[in-house]
């Protein structure tokens, strides 16, 4: 069904500036900052979507930019303070560990056991995330450019680069991701998504671009 006039069902309150979120069964994970430390995660019960429920939070050290879920993990990219994991069935989350990314930990994205990891201008990490308490940093690579969104998909990362356009992997062995090409754009990627043979990039000057 194609909705030609969304309708708002209701708005949830989220202290300090809502930042990023990720959706894991019926719950909402949503990481906030004002600008400085500590940062916030914050849960809310979508069972009911016409009455959400503000559930719990726990305090982040560092700017928490962005988050994403898996099974009974939140995986946080934390800025300065690296790559959190919280430990997120309880009603209140809890923060198990965190380990550093080898730069600002910027955006997080997660393909099976492995956690990837964007650090601005030291490029991207790739973290080994089977045992989610005990996450290890496996590989790196550095980036053309400050190094901003990543999207993997059946073995392709890609990275944005601002201004120094978009770098493609192979990361079917994420031991060894190889560096496959450099898309230079002509303005400034920013976002970045993969479907099957397309990779649609979001160019602040230009739109969409879909390669």
């Amino acid at each position: 069904t194609v909705i030609f006039d969304p309708e708002q069902i209701t708005n949830i309150p989220i202290p300090d500036r809502a930042l990023d979120s990720s959706l894991e069964d019926n719950f909402l994970y949503v990481v906030s900052n004002s600008g400085d430390s500590p940062g916030l995660l914050s849960k809310i019960d979508l069972s009911n979507y016409l009455n959400p429920q503000y559930v719990g939070s726990a305090d982040i050290d560092g700017i928490p930019n962005s988050i994403s879920t898996s099974g009974d993990h939140a995986y946080i990219a934390a800025g300065s303070d690296g790559l959190l994991v919280a430990y997120i069935t309880s009603m209140n989350p809890a923060i198990v560990t965190n380990i550093s990314t080898g730069g600002i930990a910027r955006k997080i994205t997660i393909d099976g056991f492995y956690a990837y990891v964007t650090n601005g201008l030291d490029g991207f990490s790739i973290f080994d995330i089977s045992s989610p308490s005990n996450p290890e940093m496996i590989s790196s690579f550095p980036s053309t450019g400050l190094a901003n969104n990543i999207a993997v998909n059946n073995g392709i990362a890609c990275i944005t680069n601002g201004e120094d356009g978009a770098d493609i992997f192979d990361v079917n062995n994420p031991n060894n991701p190889i560096f496959i090409t450099n898309f230079p754009g002509e303005g400034f990627i920013y976002d970045v998504a993969i479907q099957e043979n397309y990779i649609y990039l979001i160019d602040k000057n230009k739109g969409v671009i879909i390669l």
